[in-house]
């Protein structure tokens, strides 16, 4: 634009009538709103020289024109209908002519400016409130249901949460986990759902002994290193082994009673004798952090927004000679026997082996699992909490992870879950819940 003549009085009325691309039967209110448009881009450039320009052309058609002296337009709406509603032909033309060239490459605008958006916005907010209390199967937990809007959110390019507010109503030791109870001589113990101190955990756990069957134990607690020793027995105590999956089938060798206790299994399995005292601390907390799940049912956005890593997997390949392969280790154990009479014993130990030990690496360690349409990890500090405290944040700052969908989408059906470290749906024990979310609408005009 450096090279265009910008004096106005080096153009004639008919030159300036086909810069613009207008007709000399068109009224004042067409004139003036086609030269709005170049002025309004050119202040959006920053380029004053322009701007002072075009506001020249529009006083010259002004002190030259009147209405009276042209002839209505057969069709109005023709020329009422705004610049960047035109053919594309029609917005990039090229001035021709004895000046210089002017080429029109500008963006186009989302709106012109009139009384109903004179700032030109094109997107608005909506914040979305969930509460528990009022979802429509009140038997389920209240940290898992699904929902329907009363109105839709139409025309949705984001979302994000915006504030919440979570009561700290979950248990540490909890059926959820499978952490609750451990085993003495094939008898199991259970301690009490619920939150302890260091001190009630000892007494709740000691007051259990002796069984009306003879077992008897006494663990106790050393507040100086924060470490727990079991110091009498009448057998080991066992805190993981497959078998205790018939009592509760979440239990895991790292997630288990002993494990919160601070004892760590080894190579024999997950018991302690009498004497054993924890390598770890004990931990009395539960869940260390959160996760909001909002499944919005578009699939125009990244589902996966969380991304972690998973415990080394160390499964064993069976051998090619392992003909007859199913998922039941068992069956595939009877059928290589029976259709393959060349199987030596060796062959057939090696194929147990190793049917042995990849159920176990699956049924033993807790491993994290892929967590689908997360939209926050709000992270718990369970230090010196009751249960009357809550976590409770409102109009979260711009650092939080937003939702960005690929399109306009419109929100209406939504399952909302709230999930704990341990990828188990968090049991408020009765208790509600609630937050929100704000969500990002294209303007329509």
């Amino acid at each position: 634009m450096n090279n265009i003549d910008t004096n106005i009085e080096n153009y004639s009325l008919n030159e300036l009538c086909s810069l613009l691309k207008i007709k000399k039967v068109e009224s004042n209110e067409v004139i003036n709103e086609k030269i709005d448009d170049y002025i309004y881009y050119f202040q959006t450039k920053q380029d004053i020289e322009m701007i002072k320009f075009f506001q020249e052309i529009k006083k010259k058609f002004g002190e030259n024109y009147n209405d009276t002296e042209r002839e209505e337009p057969n069709n109005t709406n023709q020329f009422m209908k705004p610049f960047y509603e035109k053919d594309p032909i029609e917005k990039n033309i090229v001035f021709n002519g004895e000046k210089p060239v002017i080429q029109q490459i500008y963006n186009e605008k989302s709106s012109l400016q009139d009384t109903l958006n004179p700032v030109l916005r094109n997107t608005q907010c909506k914040i979305i409130n969930f509460n528990s209390i009022y979802r429509e199967n009140k038997s389920s937990l209240s940290t898992n249901y699904n929902c329907k809007l009363e109105d839709p959110i139409l025309n949705t390019i984001e979302l994000k949460l915006y504030s919440y507010n979570i009561p700290f109503a979950w248990y540490a030791f909890n059926k959820q986990n499978g952490n609750y109870f451990f085993k003495i001589n094939d008898a199991y113990v259970d301690i009490p759902y619920g939150n302890y101190t260091s001190d009630d955990f000892i007494s709740e756990i000691n007051k259990l002994s002796p069984r009306s069957s003879g077992e008897n134990w006494q663990f106790s607690y050393n507040k100086k290193n924060g470490k727990i020793k079991l110091d009498s027995a009448s057998n080991d105590i066992t805190f993981f082994d497959v078998s205790m999956l018939d009592h509760n089938r979440n239990i895991k060798s790292n997630a288990c009673l002993g494990w919160k206790m601070g004892f760590r299994p080894d190579n024999d399995g997950f018991s302690i004798k009498q004497d054993d005292t924890a390598s770890s601390l004990l931990d009395l907390n539960g869940t260390k952090y959160l996760t909001l799940i909002v499944n919005d049912y578009n699939k125009n956005s990244t589902s996966n927004s969380i991304v972690s890593f998973r415990s080394y997997n160390n499964n064993i390949k069976l051998p090619d000679y392992n003909i007859y392969k199913t998922n039941n280790h068992v069956l595939e154990e009877q059928q290589n026997l029976l259709y393959n009479k060349r199987l030596t014993k060796a062959q057939m130990n090696t194929i147990q082996a190793i049917n042995k030990n990849n159920t176990t690496v699956k049924s033993d360690y807790m491993d994290h699992s892929i967590l689908s349409n997360a939209i926050e990890i709000i992270n718990v500090n369970n230090i010196n909490k009751s249960f009357s405290d809550s976590l409770s944040i409102n109009n979260i700052n711009n650092n939080t992870y937003i939702r960005k969908f690929m399109g306009p989408v419109n929100l209406e059906n939504f399952t909302i879950q709230l999930i704990d470290d341990k990828n188990n749906v968090v049991d408020l024990n009765g208790g509600e819940w609630s937050f929100s979310l704000q969500a990002t609408q294209l303007y329509q005009y």
